[in-house]
């Protein structure tokens, strides 16, 4: 099963460079409100983001859990927390956990210390579960 956990901060007017600077991360993925995104539909219209992101990552191993992974990447964030939470309250702090697991049953738990971590630093939590061997014909 692979699972990726990433921070999301997104929002009108980030600086992108503080945010990197006071978190001490170099992001995965950025992007600016007005910039030109790949069209997720067939039309090949083009379609423009509607807000600024900042986007960091890990990727779990495949014989750590996704809690474990997760609890890692949150103590990550620690030492950031108290701008985290000040963050939180103009832009969107978001903790994203995605998993895809190789079987049609995945159970995700996260005990309540990360639930609290993340409460702390402000974010919200959105999990994700995607079975893509179906739609890749079992191979992804």
């Amino acid at each position: 099963m692979k699972s990726y956990v990433k921070l999301r901060i997104s929002g009108i007017g980030l600086n992108i460079q503080e945010i990197s600077s006071r978190l001490g991360l170099a992001p995965d993925h950025v992007y600016m409100k007005g910039d030109i995104c790949s069209p997720r539909n067939h039309s090949g219209e083009e379609i423009a983001y509607q807000e600024d992101c900042w986007i960091k990552g890990i990727e779990s191993d495949e014989d750590i859990n996704v809690e474990k992974t997760l609890e890692r990447f949150v103590g990550t964030l620690k030492s950031s927390s108290d701008y985290l939470k000040t963050l939180s309250k103009e832009h969107d702090v978001t903790v994203w956990v995605s998993v895809y697991p190789d079987s049609e049953q995945a159970n995700i738990h996260i005990a309540a210390p990360i639930i609290i971590a993340l409460s702390e630093i402000g974010a919200t939590l959105d999990c994700s579960t995607l079975f893509l061997k179906d739609f890749y014909n079992g191979m992804y």
